[in-house]
This record gives structure tokens, C-alpha cells and sequence, in this order.
């Protein structure tokens, strides 16, 4: 990498920002579920919160491959059933739907970053292709970072 010159990031079509998961999880974690739709939906449930997703669930609005394929919604509802026993309300689901919907990237977004502090910028690029599982991609004139 070299100084004062442009390099990319760009991110993948069909993934949920940061605030879109951020509205999900306060939407669903820790959940007090023994009460209203939770309670009528799962009238023999003995637990009395939700329990997280699991670290590796994929943030995006459609996942082709997998245990849990299928969009957002459909993949939340399966796993809640399939590994808890809990089935998550229509109005629940609903609203997961809108959220993710508002929330999803439409087109690959690009971000381009001019180096002049190589440290500090090669830092910030290797941390965020690293936190999105993105990889590097170096080029005769540029790296091109892309996220998946």
C-alpha cells in the first residue's frame, strides 16, 4: 500500500447496516416473552426471555445456503422454533421484516479512502475488512477491500 493513493471498500448487495441489526436485536433480545402475542403464540413456554441468535447468524436480507436459508424473517422464525421451541409472533416478524427492509443496502455501496497516514488508514481498512469478513484485493494502482 502506498501513500496518496485511493483505495476501495465496497460492500455487498442484501446486507443489513449497523442500526438495522442494532433495531433487531433491541427489538428481540431480552425479550420478557410470557406475556401478550409471546404468550398467545406460545401458550406452553416456561421461559420467560427470548435467547440471542447465535454470533455467526447472517446479517443479510437473503441467505441462499444453510440450515437457515431463506430471507430475514423466515430464517429468524425457523431458528427460534427449530432451536428454542419459541415461535416468534406475526406482529413480531412483521416488524423484523420492516426493519430489515428500511435497513438493507439496495445497490453495493463504495467507499473510497485516499491514504496519507499509512498507519492509521491501513488500520482502520484491515480492521474493517476484517470485521465484515471482507478481503483485500491489491491492484497496479489501488487495493480494492471488498466486504461479504
Amino acid at each position: 500500500m502506498q501513500l496518496k493513493k485511493r483505495y476501495k471498500m465496497k460492500g455487498e448487495q442484501g446486507l443489513i447496516s449497523q442500526e438495522g441489526i442494532r433495531l433487531i436485536k433491541e427489538l428481540l433480545f431480552g425479550k420478557h416473552i410470557t406475556t401478550g402475542d409471546w404468550k398467545t403464540a406460545n401458550p406452553n413456554n416456561t421461559r420467560n426471555y427470548l435467547p440471542a441468535l447465535p454470533h455467526d447468524f447472517q446479517w443479510k436480507w437473503q441467505v441462499l445456503e444453510g440450515d437457515y436459508k431463506g430471507n430475514i424473517t423466515k430464517r429468524v422464525r425457523n431458528y427460534f422454533k427449530k432451536e428454542h421451541g419459541i415461535k416468534v409472533p406475526t406482529s413480531v416478524i412483521e416488524q423484523i421484516g420492516n426493519i430489515a427492509r428500511s435497513h438493507t443496502e439496495n445497490e453495493r455501496s463504495i467507499i473510497s479512502i485516499l491514504l496519507t497516514d499509512l498507519n492509521g488508514a491501513l488500520a482502520i481498512l484491515a480492521t474493517q475488512a476484517v470485521a465484515f469478513g471482507g478481503q483485500i484485493r491489491k491492484q497496479k494502482t489501488s487495493c480494492e477491500i471488498t466486504v461479504y
